[in-house]
């Protein structure tokens, strides 16, 4: 068993990884022979998928000593149906649902021993609490005694062996104690002293990064921050979103795209665009719309930003949320081969500028960092560079989603 002295520095994060890719299984390969032994998952990642990959993987490298963390809290996919089983089950959106409940924890570990295919996990985190305060009205009192009980389940789980350690991932924790969805680390340490001398509460995981650092500049309590008192109370800091960044207008990306393919580099090139939106008013002509296309958000934003959305999720969220939709309207369900030829084309190409827009933007970035003095110039990656810099900052471990072994390849000095 892998003790926290012989961690590997970076973790492989499975955020989005599934057990169906051979290259996300090639990646997570590859970096355990580059030395990485810390990975990190949760049943909600891909709906389980995350968690079937790593098993397969612990499978094929069975010699091989790896330190492996997963969650509880998230009820989704085949477990939505079970939801109404556990009691205080929270509603979060029409495909998640949220429960600290006992038996809902000891289902979910239980059901991710199996996909993993292990007999115990070596740290087990409750994920993201905090979704108690947006669900509905209740205290931090309230939601202390919701995590105590949960403390002394998992303490029972040590004693069985089905667990080593456990602790919280939570976006919120690294903010003052006294903001309304924060939890105070130091309240929390001291239930599980309460539950036991020698408790196993040991790691906790928020989100760090060039812009996120409220865990080592904020007050948490008392004058001291998160990281001040992860290393007071011997906690293990797990910093995940490294290389994505939450700002007021989006996310910042310091992972720059190595696969872009732009038809035309010229990002005023309209073409894409005029060749749907020709076809597009001929069939606003048939409903006799054509001089009111202008009434359409979805087209006015598209004409005049198509080419300039900051990122491919974006690109998706505004195509399969908006653009898609009013199309199939348009066209009533039944869009001819040559639009759709021409609309996959549009889609393409708007993915492709994003990640264009996204490189700019990470190449400002870096050329910022170097003149701050906060990453060094010369030979490394920005991703590279920016994670061995939050380690020398005092977090202890970084977790970086590494899908594709060309990006282990870019990690393997820090492994």
């Amino acid at each position: 068993m892998v003790e926290f002295p012989h961690l590997s520095k970076l973790g492989f994060g499975s955020y989005r990884v599934s057990v169906n890719s051979r290259e996300h299984f090639q990646a997570i390969d590859q970096a355990i022979s580059f030395g990485c032994n810390l990975i990190d998952t949760s049943p909600n990642y891909s709906n389980g998928e995350s968690e079937s990959l790593i098993g397969k993987v612990i499978q094929e490298n069975s010699k091989k000593d790896l330190f492996i963390i997963t969650k509880v809290g998230y009820i989704q996919g085949q477990d939505l149906e079970l939801a109404k089983k556990f009691n205080g089950a929270l509603k979060i959106s029409e495909n998640s649902h949220y429960s600290l409940n006992i038996d809902f924890i000891d289902h979910q570990l239980n059901k991710s021993l199996k996909r993993l295919n292990r007999n115990y996990i070596d740290c087990l985190l409750i994920h993201n609490p905090e979704h108690y305060f947006k669900a509905e009205a209740i205290t931090k009192d309230k939601l202390y005694d919701l995590i105590a009980y949960a403390f002394r389940y998992l303490e029972d789980k040590v004693k069985e062996g089905k667990i080593r350690y456990y602790g919280i991932s939570s976006n919120t924790l690294p903010f003052s104690a006294s903001q309304p969805t924060t939890l105070d680390i130091v309240k929390i340490e001291d239930i599980a002293n309460t539950i036991s001398k020698n408790h196993h509460f040991k790691m906790i995981q928020f989100p760090f990064n060039i812009k996120e650092q409220e865990a080592l500049f904020t007050e948490h309590s008392n004058k001291k921050t998160l990281v001040d008192w992860s290393k007071e109370l011997g906690l293990i800091t797990l910093a995940n979103r490294p290389l994505n960044c939450k700002i007021p207008n989006g996310v910042l990306r310091l992972a720059p795209y190595k696969d872009i393919d732009v038809e035309n580099n010229n990002s005023d090139d309209s073409q894409p665009f005029d060749l749907v939106f020709e076809k597009i008013l001929d069939r606003l002509g048939k409903h006799g719309m054509k001089d009111q296309w202008t009434e359409f958000s979805i087209l006015t934003h598209l004409k005049s930003n198509w080419n300039k959305i900051g990122n491919p999720e974006a690109v998706q969220t505004i195509f399969n949320d908006h653009f898609y939709p009013f199309l199939n309207s348009v066209y009533e369900e039944n869009i001819p081969k040559e639009e759709s030829l021409l609309i996959n084309s549009l889609f393409t190409n708007a993915i492709a500028y994003s990640k264009h827009n996204t490189n700019s933007q990470a190449q400002r970035i870096e050329s910022e960092l170097i003149a701050s003095g906060v990453i060094p110039s010369g030979e490394g990656s920005l991703p590279t560079k920016v994670c061995n810099h939050y380690l020398n900052q005092g977090i202890n471990h970084v977790l970086v989603g590494m899908r594709r072994p060309q990006y282990v390849d870019e990690f393997k000095s820090l492994f």
